[in-house]
């Protein structure tokens, strides 16, 4: 784990996550991704490309349009997390769901089809997904403990947090994180 590159986010989830079982030299990998909403601090502050001096109107001002940019207070960041923790999280996950994450900061580039080049894309690659509000624990908890007893069969190493259970946020955690 890069020790530099640690960040912890806290939001909502914006849609459902998206699962896939990726394929690779040891096998099947799960995978998901999912978009958080991170509101912004409100006394963040920043100077917009649109204040720069050599602005469209030739005089950093804004057009009424420029200025509801400005308004966004919240971001949307893309999530990834990998591995069996991928593979139960995704059924705690729903649309709307408030978590927090930790993990690191990655970006990586991709071939988009439908204009033929390569993007770059930033992201978020979680290690640890603390569930609060909205999440789906009764689904989670069945999954979890299904996925477990799997693993148990095939006698495959079980990562500690798996036996443990869900982290669950507590109300005074959350609304200590909006404060």
């Amino acid at each position: 784990m890069p020790q530099n590159n640690f960040i912890h986010l806290s939001g909502n989830l914006a849609d459902d996550p998206y699962f896939e079982m990726l394929r690779g030299q040891k096998g099947q990998t799960p995978y998901i991704r999912f978009d958080l909403v991170v509101e912004r601090d409100p006394e963040q502050s920043g100077q917009s490309t649109q204040d720069a001096p050599d602005s469209k109107d030739g005089y950093g001002g804004q057009t009424q349009a420029d200025e509801r940019k400005d308004d966004r207070r919240a971001d949307l960041i893309r999530v990834t997390e990998y591995g069996t923790r991928a593979r139960i999280d995704f059924f705690y996950l729903k649309k709307g769901a408030h978590v927090c994450i930790s993990g690191w900061l990655c970006s990586r580039r991709y071939y988009d089809r439908g204009v033929k080049r390569m993007r770059r894309i930033m992201e978020v690659n979680s290690q640890k997904v603390s569930y609060g509000r909205g999440c789906d624990f009764e689904r989670g908890e069945r999954q979890r403990v299904s996925i477990l007893a799997e693993l148990e069969a095939q006698r495959a190493a079980i990562p500690f947090d798996l036996k443990s259970g869900a982290f669950v946020l507590h109300p005074d955690e959350i609304l200590a994180e909006a404060a």
